[in-house]
């Protein structure tokens, strides 16, 4: 019974860890943008254009060297549903730490 109870404690904190640090969007946005877009082409453009953004922010953190941080990325992923709206925050994040000197 004590096993039990480690290991029920032990996949609660993995799975509240991992919740944190991988904050994002969805992976497939049909049903965002259907909730956003009411005319199928609209829909269409919209997968499209998430897709892209998706991309474009994996390609930028998928490196050894990744040029976003950590923090950012779980500040605008919690924030957003989308990735085009998460791009646009990490760019505007990314804008103000420079202009602060960080």
């Amino acid at each position: 019974m004590r096993v039990v109870k480690v290991l029920a404690w032990l996949m609660g904190a993995v799975l509240l860890t991992a919740a944190s640090v991988v904050a994002a969007p969805q992976q497939d946005q049909r049903p965002y943008c259907a909730g956003v877009f009411q005319s199928y082409a609209l829909q269409l453009r919209c997968v499209h254009s998430e897709n892209a953004a998706r991309d474009r922010l994996y390609r930028r953190t998928g490196s050894f060297n990744s040029t976003v941080d950590l923090e950012t990325w779980n500040y605008c992923g919690g924030i957003y549903d989308s990735w085009s709206l998460m791009e646009r925050c990490i760019a505007s994040e990314e804008i103000a730490k420079r202009r602060l000197g960080r």
